[in-house]
C-alpha cells in the first residue's frame, strides 16, 4: 500500500475518527480506478480523495459503506478461490444424517472464512438431496474442503479429495493457470483482487476524475 495512505490509517486519530468510502468507479479494459474518500480523524485537515487503481481485476464486490478498515493483504480468506489449489471432495460409507452435515458444513464455513466466501458456491447439492451414500460433495479451494472432509469424517464417513489441481482462469479461449501475484484490496465488506494496485492523492482543489458513482 501507498506510504502516505498507510501513516494516515495507522494514526490513532484515524483509529478513533477516520474513516473510506468507495465514491465511485471507472473500468478502462481490466483495470478498475477507484475514487476513494478518506477521512484522516484530524478536526482541523480536510478529507481526502485518492485515485486508486486495481491492475488486471480477477474479481471485486463493492459497498459504499464508511469504514475503518483498509488493508492490502496477499492472503485473505476472498483469495482462496484464486491462490489455492482447486480439487473435488468425494465421500463414501457415509450412514448418518445428510441434513447434520450440512448444518455442521455451514457452521464449518463461517468459521474457517467468515462471511468472505459462501458454502452455496462449491457444495454440490444433489449429493445432500438424493439418497446415497457416497458421490462428489463439494468443489472449490483445496483449503476449504480440507474443512469439509474433516466434518464428514466426524459422522463416520470417509473423504478424500481429488483432482487436485493448480487454480485456472479463462483467457477467452482456454483454461490457464491464473496469475500467481495476485493481491487484495479490503475495505470493510468491500474487496478487490487484482495483480496490482497503484495510489495516487488528488490535490486538495482537484474534482475527482471518475463520475461513475457507486450506487
Amino acid at each position: 500500500m501507498n506510504q502516505q495512505l498507510q501513516e494516515i490509517i495507522e494514526t490513532g486519530e484515524f483509529e478513533d475518527n477516520g474513516s473510506c468510502q468507495i465514491q465511485s468507479l471507472n473500468w478502462v479494459e481490466e483495470d478498475l480506478h477507484v475514487e476513494l474518500y478518506v477521512r484522516t480523524g484530524f478536526e482541523d485537515e480536510q478529507a481526502q480523495y485518492w485515485n486508486v487503481i486495481a491492475h488486471t481485476v480477477r474479481a471485486q464486490k463493492i459497498e459504499k459503506e464508511w469504514d475503518d478498515i483498509l488493508e492490502e493483504v496477499t492472503e485473505h480468506p476472498v483469495l482462496l478461490p484464486y491462490t489455492s489449489n482447486t480439487a473435488n471432495l468425494f465421500f463414501s460409507h457415509f450412514e448418518s444424517s445428510k441434513i447434520e452435515l450440512l448444518g455442521n458444513l455451514y457452521m464449518a464455513t463461517y468459521e474457517f472464512v467468515g462471511d468472505w466466501l459462501n458454502l452455496n458456491s462449491y457444495l454440490n447439492y444433489s449429493a445432500i438431496t438424493i439418497e446415497g451414500s457416497s458421490g462428489c460433495l463439494a468443489k472449490g479451494p483445496a483449503p476449504l474442503l480440507e474443512i469439509y472432509k474433516k466434518e464428514v469424517e466426524k459422522l463416520g464417513g470417509k473423504a478424500n479429495l481429488l483432482s487436485v489441481m493448480k487454480p485456472k482462469r479463462w483467457d477467452g479461449e482456454k483454461w490457464i493457470e491464473e496469475y500467481p501475484d495476485l493481491k487484495a484490496l479490503i475495505l470493510g465488506a468491500s474487496y478487490i483482487i487484482a495483480r496490482d494496485f497503484t495510489y495516487k492523492k488528488h490535490n486538495q482543489n482537484m474534482e475527482p476524475t471518475v463520475k461513475t458513482p457507486v450506487e
